[in-house]
């Protein structure tokens, strides 16, 4: 656990409660004012000149996605395996991004895992080929969603 929490770019985790009847676990993390998607459905509704995003804020967050990632891979050797917007957490101020939901597919078993991802509509989008052709998934495969989704910010397009 504290492997994760010392990368500035992994949302971190502060704390876990058990509700005093057990029917309800809470986890504390960092606190975000939004994530990538909303922030980019946000920008396209209210970006009336078609303005792209400023050019050092983008190379920013990718910097910080790849830090993110190369310490996952390579310091918790984990995949993230659902690399996608909604899972890029901003802060207040956007300038800081931490990526939230990783790790899964190195607890489940990675065949049925994958399967679920491939078969959501929202995370295909962001998976390379071999993911659906030959049920693989690797770091190269998380290259291939991290540019899908600079794609995304560079031209504010929906894959």
């Amino acid at each position: 656990l504290n492997e994760f929490n010392s990368n500035l770019n992994l949302n971190r985790l502060i704390d876990t409660y058990l509700s005093s009847n057990l029917k309800h676990f809470y986890i504390i993390q960092d606190y975000c004012a939004t994530n990538l998607n909303q922030y980019l459905n946000n920008y396209r509704y209210h970006n009336t000149t078609n303005q792209k995003i400023n050019e050092k804020l983008m190379r920013d967050w990718f910097e910080q996605m790849i830090d993110g990632i190369r310490y996952l891979h390579e310091n918790c050797r984990i995949l993230h395996a659902n690399l996608k917007p909604t899972n890029i957490l901003l802060s207040n101020n956007s300038k800081q991004l931490k990526l939230t939901d990783f790790g899964y597919m190195n607890i489940y078993n990675k065949f049925k895992y994958l399967l679920k991802i491939i078969n959501d509509p929202i995370n295909s989008k962001y998976l390379p080929m071999e993911s659906f052709k030959e049920h693989r998934y690797s770091q190269k495969s998380e290259v291939y969603s991290i540019a899908s989704i600079f794609y995304e910010i560079l031209f504010l397009e929906k894959n």
